[in-house]
């Protein structure tokens, strides 16, 4: 009985752990893929912090750098997807959050990180 509940738990484990791959993987798929980005990267979260003004959530922030990966969709909106693990690197469903801004100073910001200015204080 023992063993039959063991076996049951751990294939239970196995299906979870599959069934995250391949979500994530799929997620990771149409984020990188979005045909509605017009660019993507990720850059540190102490950049995205002090020098675009926007604030992360706090599930997000550790100890440490984190990378935080971003996209600029049309219409000036900056999207941004932090990781819970700390370290950050790979953003893997379920375990990010979604940050998307639309402010027009942190929108220039962005711009005049990417085009060599700095921005007006």
């Amino acid at each position: 009985m023992v063993r039959q509940v063991s076996r049951f738990f751990g294939s239970l484990l196995l299906l979870a752990f599959m069934v995250i791959s391949l979500a994530g993987g799929a997620n990771r798929m149409l984020w990188v893929n979005d045909d509605s980005a017009m660019s993507y990267g990720s850059m540190s979260d102490s950049i995205v912090r002090d020098r675009l003004g926007v604030e992360l959530p706090s599930i997000c922030l550790h100890d440490e750098p984190q990378h935080v990966e971003f996209k600029r969709l049309q219409g000036d909106v900056l999207e941004f997807r932090c990781s819970w693990l700390s370290g950050g690197g790979l953003t893997w469903w379920p375990f990010y959050s979604e940050v998307e801004v639309n402010d027009a100073q942190s929108v220039a910001a962005f711009n005049a990180l990417f085009s060599g200015g700095e921005r007006d204080e």
